[in-house]
């Protein structure tokens, strides 16, 4: 998969968007290996899970007023000013920062329907996004460490130490692109732990991936709160109660078996950083 093509559709996919690769809910044979579970109401679990050792739950994580992306008066450029200035614009973390003002911002959600910006559920969120990318101005920014490029690092010192980076970067990570492509990777090579086990196609994994990622790690950037980008972008789309918070938000949108397959690799992903 090219990499630019790549942190586009995971930016669309943890927006509630896109859905190139979302599970068909009419359709058994696309999740056969999953079978519904005694108690048919399987939801992303909203409670905090550990992250490992000295990191912060998703779900507690509180970063530092105006460090993240969320928060009652989040604004994106003054926010990845913030970041820049104290972690260096080499930052991988800023990296996933500017990636998730860049999708926010390039469609403003106001625009894309009028009648939902008239709608309860739907208006609290398309007025957040739009506030938080007011004078949004991409081009002030730009990264400038290495990329994380893992099909490089395979054609260069081969597969092994490929999968080896995708590991750690699983292990360590904060930055939910780069989690979901580390983990993009492993499935594209079929090198998933247990994958077949999962049942589903290489796509309707990557999907499931890209939002286990995010709940696993979105605490670390204020972003999956109830007053979040991640949130807002999911509820600006498909509407929810103000109040919602990004797991719950994943709950309205996602069939029963995709939760279920969401937590699986959640979980997965929470003993790799254990």
């Amino acid at each position: 998969m090219n990499k630019r093509i790549g942190i586009v559709l995971i930016g669309a996919i943890l927006a509630g968007g896109a859905g190139l690769y979302m599970l068909k809910k009419d359709d058994p044979s696309s999740i056969s290996a999953l079978q519904d579970s005694p108690n048919n109401e399987t939801t992303v679990d909203e409670t905090a899970r550990p992250t490992g050792s000295g990191q912060r739950s998703a779900q507690t994580s509180t970063p530092l007023d105006r460090q993240g992306l969320g928060g009652d008066n989040l604004r994106l450029q003054d926010t990845l000013r913030a970041v820049i200035a104290l972690k260096g614009s080499d930052s991988r973390e800023v990296a996933g920062m500017l990636n998730s003002a860049m999708h926010a911002c390039s469609k403003p959600a106001t625009k894309a329907d009028n009648s939902r910006s008239t709608d309860a559920q739907h208006a609290w969120a398309i007025q957040y996004v739009e506030a938080a990318c007011q004078g949004f101005d991409a081009s002030e920014f730009r990264y400038t460490g290495p990329p994380l490029d893992i099909a490089a690092i395979a054609k260069k010192e081969g597969k092994p130490a490929a999968a080896s980076k995708a590991l750690a970067e699983i292990s360590t990570s904060n930055n939910y692109f780069d989690v979901a492509s580390a983990g993009w990777y492993l499935i594209e090579e079929n090198q998933l732990a247990n994958q077949e086990g999962f049942g589903v196609s290489q796509e309707a994994l990557a999907e499931a991936f890209a939002y286990a990622s995010a709940l696993t790690t979105c605490g670390q950037m204020n972003a999956c709160g109830t007053k979040s980008l991640l949130t807002a972008q999911i509820c600006s789309t498909h509407g929810c109660p103000p109040g919602t918070n990004y797991a719950q938000a994943l709950n309205l949108i996602l069939s029963p078996k995709e939760q279920q397959l969401v937590q699986e690799l959640r979980s997965w992903l929470s003993e790799q950083r254990g």
